[in-house]
């Protein structure tokens, strides 16, 4: 996997804003759009702000990677950090310095660059926070080296990654997902692609065009396709195990999954509020690693 395809993926489908907006476009006043994106992530996610509650952030000089619409690192400025981002793309660089202006978020850089070459010296931060980024990059194994070296020893390493052991990636995404795929592939067959107009199953049936659908059904084809978006390049899962064998230069010393993902399972918005919880801590599509530099 080309990383410039997926940097030109993300470049041109800014995190999150098809939530708020389809296209820049749109967007009237960046200052508004914020404030929206903001409501919905954290109405949705509400765990974000309580795990960032339990971070102490007062004072430490924090490296966050991969900076989306920058919401959760104006949360760690207002938490008492010192806050350095960087991101892939220019795109979120721009929106967090226009974020931080705006909002008077007080800051000390934001970098455009990759996670497998880090701009900043050895030991240099307390803390590094990156929340789902670290499954869209294929060569993890150049990212871990510099992870180790720009955190200070004992510093923290907070990563949000996609759980394998949850019920989106084997309900909803394995099983479901591909059914409907297989359902709709036919009907458009048989009614030769007049009755299916949706632009998100369009473009899902021309992935099944493009790559032929036994290879677009194929694990790891169809799991990229169905996180984040039908155009989305690459995505990988995590189960605890993997983290502590991938990141094996860090000791983790904590887990924490969250997230059943409504959306993708609408069933689960029928589950009484304990049951969804716990089903949640379990089998939850975001999988919380609280990892260490000895």
């Amino acid at each position: 996997m080309d990383n410039e395809v997926i940097k030109n993926f993300w470049e041109n489908n800014p995190c999150g804003q098809l939530f708020v907006c389809s296209n820049e476009k749109e967007i009237k006043n960046f200052r508004d759009f914020f404030l929206q994106y903001d409501k919905f992530r954290y109405s949705t996610e509400g765990h974000i702000l309580a795990n960032l509650d339990r971070i102490d952030f007062k004072n430490k000089k924090v490296l966050e990677i991969g900076i989306g619409q920058a919401a959760d690192s104006a949360c760690i400025i207002d938490r008492g950090a010192e806050y350095y981002g960087m991101d892939v793309t220019e795109e979120s660089c721009k929106r967090a310095v226009l974020r931080f202006n705006i909002f008077r978020k007080p800051y000390k850089i934001v970098v455009c660059g990759a996670a497998q070459a880090i701009p900043f010296a050895d030991n240099y931060f307390d803390i590094i926070y990156t929340h789902g980024v670290l499954h869209h990059i294929p060569d993890i194994g150049k990212v871990i080296p510099q992870l180790h070296r720009v955190l200070k020893n004992d510093g923290k390493l907070i990563a949000m990654v996609y759980a394998k052991n949850s019920l989106n990636y084997y309900v909803s995404i394995l099983f479901l997902r591909r059914i409907l795929l297989v359902g709709l592939w036919l009907l458009d067959i048989i009614t030769k692609k007049r009755f299916i107009k949706n632009k998100l199953l369009r473009k899902h049936l021309e992935n099944v065009k493009q790559f032929g659908l036994g290879r677009y059904l194929s694990t790891e084809c169809f799991l990229s396709h169905n996180t984040d978006g039908p155009d989305n390049p690459y995505s990988r899962v995590y189960t605890k195990k993997d983290i502590a064998k991938v990141f094996n230069k860090f000791h983790f010393y904590a887990f924490r999954q969250y997230f059943l993902n409504e959306r993708q399972l609408p069933f689960t918005k029928m589950l009484p509020g304990n049951l969804k919880k716990y089903l949640s801590s379990q089998l939850g599509w975001h999988l919380w690693c609280y990892g260490a530099k000895p």
